[in-house]
């Protein structure tokens, strides 16, 4: 299983009043994140976010913070694809500062016809790249 790695800095003015990341800001660190994932993907960025034939509105977001993420520090977001279903796909994010896990996240995403306004099936060129992503079954 492959992950793709992100890195950013949080910043003062990210901060609530104690100088720890406003919680809200984790959701907009792993957007980056998986931004950069399909950037730097063979099949580019406009597959996901600027595509004709569809559009992938996020319609679930999961957060849990592990540990404060504090400025000037450099973390480390390591995305992996937890599951698919028919028309979803599902990522997971873990925060990391060094080996401290920080955060944990979740982002489902569903694939939406332009021309219907209804779920589709996750195209084929993006579900057989993401499959290399696709973090392998634990049990719990």
């Amino acid at each position: 299983m492959k992950s793709f790695t992100h890195f950013f800095k949080v910043h003062f003015d990210n901060c609530d009043s104690a100088g720890v990341s406003f919680y809200g800001r984790l959701f907009f660190y792993i957007h980056r994140c998986l931004e950069d994932f399909w950037e730097q993907s063979p099949l580019g960025w406009h597959i996901w976010f600027d595509h004709k034939d569809w559009v992938v509105p996020i319609v679930e977001t999961k957060a849990q913070y592990k540990h404060f993420m504090k400025p000037p520090l450099l973390y480390k977001i390591v995305l992996h694809v937890k599951q698919f279903t028919r028309s979803t796909v599902t990522f997971s994010y873990q925060i990391y500062q060094e080996d401290t896990l920080c955060a944990t996240a979740s982002t489902t995403h569903v694939f939406v016809s332009t021309k219907t306004q209804k779920a589709t099936r996750v195209p084929k060129q993006i579900f057989d790249y993401l499959t290399l992503f696709k973090e392998t079954d634990v049990a719990e």
